[in-house]
């Protein structure tokens, strides 16, 4: 199954029609044969919303006090915080490598169709 967003995703069916005289009746018999072997009753039971479950754990988590889910399940600590203005600072304290001038000569221009 596929969600659709906007307009643009929705497709008429006159877009999908295929010529009957395209397809061997060996390939339909094929055919027929892969989706009569394939076909199920759909039931949604085998189906979980892990996204919703993740969720669900994650507000269980808040309301014991445990922080969020997702965070203990990982085991990983989280990253330290990094002040971005004192790494600034010290970045432009830093002072920048010589740079060759190569001679104050600029570049040759090439001309055009050369």
């Amino acid at each position: 199954m596929h969600t659709l967003f906007f307009e643009g995703e929705i497709h008429g069916e006159d877009e999908y029609v295929a010529s009957p005289s395209l397809v061997t009746p060996q390939e339909m018999k094929l055919a027929e044969l892969l989706i009569s072997q394939l076909a199920t009753d759909f039931d949604p039971s085998k189906f979980k919303d892990q996204r919703m479950a993740r969720i669900q754990a994650s507000i269980e988590a808040k309301i014991e006090g445990g922080g969020a889910a997702s965070e203990r399940q990982t085991g990983k600590p989280a990253a330290p915080v990094v002040d971005i203005l004192d790494a600034l600072r010290r970045s432009l304290e830093r002072k920048p490598p010589a740079q060759e001038t190569g001679g104050g000569k600029k570049p040759k221009r090439r001309k055009a169709g050369a």
